[in-house]
């Protein structure tokens, strides 16, 4: 009895923990930490890292040496973070030529400093020929009380003044100092400086610990994912890499829709004037675009295109606002009748979701009369004709409606083809359908990037193209070899580019924030969308196996259809082994992607762990799938009907913490929407 109290014991408590942190992250308030710093939480955390340990010792000859250290990084990682808990953090409040040797603690007590700073100079570096900031960088002078030689970590002039950035750390005789803000009158800074030497090594150790080791079981021959290769039912489509590494790679006469019934047709000169809109050089057209898309909630307006409607606004307003085209919870209205319904709502005070967007839309009609929306690029500024020309080819052909419905459309296809056993008939209609989707996927992506000067996967449209890039890329590959992949597939791009039309998301091209401008991102984001991707399929392919099982009980009382029930059981088997296959990189990717996030943290802000919303339901993610392992602790993991139910209803994790946070919780990562 003892001992199977011990051998469920870290399962438990880790279980209670999850509840705990899921609760708390729904009805608490985004910044407070009292849950986490509490002594039942941290009294939980090391039950679950003792009791652990006690069962890898117990396991030690059967478990492997891949297997331990996955167990023993974690555990490194729990010790490293219970230090950190007792480290010290403050923030600097900087103005020019007042030197600070002292920094103010969360808790507003002063932290003494083994040297002064004193800021010179505090400035912001701007996007080229733009408003929008690409670093904000303070300029600071260091005194140590020594004769102790000052380590920076970042370039520092021959007179001694050192650079502290977004993502450029200053580091000090074990203290690390990180740019937070700025006065607005641009003679103060703040900055946050952690003194954390011993914590942030350990953690650091057990996350390098943790790749190592996770490479090594993906190779282990004594582990149950070497089991899962080994099985027979392999043998009839031949396991290709499901594990992939994407590249990372003249005036025109206007009239009035009162006076004609059509405006001027050749607007292309307007529509080519460059523009600084979103913190970068752009034409008109892409500001006409945005403003119509806010307005209409479509690309034009009746028979007018975008510049169309734009250049009527800014030419014939008195005309336009009564015309009825701006989207509303009642419909279609006209200026006059926005106004009417926000004053209503102002003295009702209403002030709810459906206000905020109207006000919006109306704010954007008022700035473009007064002149303040449109912002004409230098003259000076020599912008690529080229660049002008594949963003008009981009606003005018890159529409990812079609592809979601023919994604959706290809998905139900090859679903009903599975159940009823015709995959292999219209299995190069399918690899040819993905092979379509994805170079246009591709194509659009390509252009966001050329458009933006960077990766475009800094914002949520941008990550949910770039998880149907990764579906359709993970089918193509799969799919040659394993057919059962194509209904998951299709599904999972067409709801991701679903989501991304249907205007949850902002797919304005802007600049990165400067704390976004790390070479970490790029990383961080390819592999949290990779694992959210593979959840997804594994989610898809669950329903895939419910559905054949529920057709298995309803054939099974016919006896002359025995071989199709077995074919069925079959297919069922086979999408279960294929689920227990993907659990393994899925969650090793979502594992390192998240401590590669820490480590991008800790160099921008000083903590690599701060308990952000979408922070904590990553890890809770983590816990949920890492718990399908193992089979030998909770017995009903063997099951495959288990196993599938179990992963299906785990897949709500990963919809709370990519939609979830973004939209209801907030927080620091709530940019990505």
């Amino acid at each position: 009895m003892k001992e199977k109290v011990l051998s469920i014991l870290p399962f438990v408590t880790l279980a209670i923990i999850t509840i705990a942190l899921a609760i708390f992250t729904i009805v608490g308030q985004v910044g407070d930490t009292s849950l986490y710093s509490n002594p039942m939480m941290i009294a939980g955390w090391c039950i679950v890292a003792l009791s652990a340990s006690f069962l890898i010792f117990r396991k030690r000859k059967t478990m492997g040496l891949p297997t331990i250290m996955v167990h023993a990084s974690f555990i490194l990682i729990l010790l490293g973070a219970f230090v950190s808990h007792f480290s010290e953090m403050g923030m600097i409040h900087l103005r020019e030529d007042e030197p600070q040797s002292y920094a103010l603690t969360e808790d507003y007590k002063p932290m003494k400093l083994p040297f002064s700073i004193t800021l010179q100079k505090f400035e912001i570096e701007y996007y080229h020929a733009s408003d929008a900031p690409k670093d904000f960088i303070s300029h600071v002078a260091i005194e140590t009380r020594g004769d102790d030689a000052v380590e920076t970590h970042g370039r520092a002039s021959n007179n001694g003044i050192h650079r502290i950035s977004m993502n450029k750390v200053l580091d000090i005789d074990g203290y690390r100092l990180f740019q937070s803000s700025y006065d607005e009158d641009l003679k103060g800074s703040v900055i946050i400086v952690a003194h954390d030497p011993v914590g942030t090594t350990i953690t650091y150790v057990g996350y390098l610990m943790l790749a190592i080791s996770m490479l090594l079981f993906l190779f282990g021959k004594r582990n149950y994912f070497h089991q899962i290769l080994r099985n027979p039912l392999w043998k009839s489509f031949a396991v290709v890499a499901m594990v992939m590494m994407p590249r990372l790679a003249g005036s025109t006469e206007y009239y009035s829709v009162a006076q004609n019934n059509s405006v001027a047709q050749d607007t292309k000169d307007f529509s080519r004037i460059p523009i600084i809109y979103n913190g970068r050089i752009a034409p008109m057209e892409t500001y006409a675009l945005d403003f119509t898309r806010k307005l209409t909630g479509k690309d034009s307006y009746g028979e007018y295109d975008a510049t169309q409607v734009l250049a009527g606004w800014i030419l014939a307003p008195e005309d336009w606002r009564h015309e009825k085209m701006i989207k509303s919870e009642y419909g279609m209205i006209d200026f006059d009748s926005a106004i009417d319904s926000l004053n209503k709502r102002l003295r009702a005070k209403l002030m709810t979701r459906e206000f905020d967007a109207l006000d919006e839309k109306i704010g954007l009609i008022l700035d473009l009369q007064s002149g303040d929306a449109i912002k004409y690029a230098p003259s000076d500024v020599d912008y690529p004709e080229w660049k002008f020309e594949v963003e008009h080819i981009y606003n005018r052909y890159c529409k990812t409606a079609p592809l979601a419905y023919a994604s959706l459309l290809l998905g139900l296809l090859s679903f009903v083809s599975m159940l009823r056993r015709k995959m292999i008939e219209f299995k190069w209609l399918f690899v040819a359908a993905s092979a379509i989707i994805f170079i246009c996927i591709s194509a659009i992506m390509a252009m966001r990037g050329v458009i933006s000067g960077r990766l475009p996967m800094s914002n949520g449209y941008e990550t949910m193209l770039f998880i149907s890039w990764i579906a359709y890329a993970s089918t193509i590959i799969a799919g040659y070899k394993i057919s059962l992949v194509f209904p998951a597939g299709f599904f999972v791009g067409g709801f991701a580019l679903l989501v991304s039309k249907l205007g949850m998301m902002n797919p304005e091209i802007t600049p990165l924030m400067p704390v976004l401008a790390s070479p970490w991102m790029s990383i961080h984001v390819t592999l949290m969308m990779l694992s959210y991707t593979a959840y997804a399929i594994m989610a898809f392919n669950s329903v895939g196996y419910l559905v054949l099982q529920t057709k298995d009980l309803d054939d099974g009382v016919v006896e002359h259809e025995t071989s199709v029930v077995e074919n069925r059981t079959e297919h069922g088997t086979r999408l279960a082994l294929l689920n227990r296959f993907l659990l393994y990189p899925a969650t090793f990717m979502l594992a390192i992607g998240m401590f590669i996030g820490a480590v991008w943290a800790n160099e921008s802000w000083g903590s690599y762990w701060s308990w952000d919303p979408k922070e904590t339901w990553a890890l809770i993610t983590m816990i949920i799938y890492a718990m399908a392992f193992h089979r030998e602790s909770i017995s009903w993991m063997k099951n495959d009907k288990a196993f599938q139910i179990y992963i299906l209803v785990s897949f709500a994790s990963i919809i709370m913490t990519y939609f979830g946070v973004n939209y209801l919780l907030g927080g620091m990562h709530s940019y990505a929407g």
